[in-house]
């Protein structure tokens, strides 16, 4: 006959460690960026849904240029006109 083995003592049970009462938690704050703002363009149009004026601003939202555009009866673009900030034609 076998002889038996003796058995394994209990294991531990295993508990969390106390937590005190005054225990403080850390929380990184996000700290908030600025992005930067992008230049806007505005498009007007006339009843035939042709661009007529385009102007565009810079990230400050100032105006940087304007661009007429003129077309014939059959919708096709015959002039284009384009004026710096300060309302100054600009040469091509």
């Amino acid at each position: 006959m076998p002889t038996p083995r003796p058995s394994a003592p209990p294991a531990a049970k295993k508990t969390a460690p106390p937590v005190s009462a005054t225990a403080s938690v850390s929380v990184a704050t996000p700290v908030p960026t600025k992005k930067p703002a992008e230049p806007i363009t505005k498009s007007y149009r006339d009843e035939k849904g042709n661009v007529t004026k385009m102007e565009s601003y810079d990230a400050d939202g100032n105006l940087d240029m304007t661009i007429y555009y003129e077309y014939d009866t059959l919708g096709n673009p015959v002039k284009i006109r384009v004026y710096d900030k300060n309302g100054k034609p600009m040469e091509d």
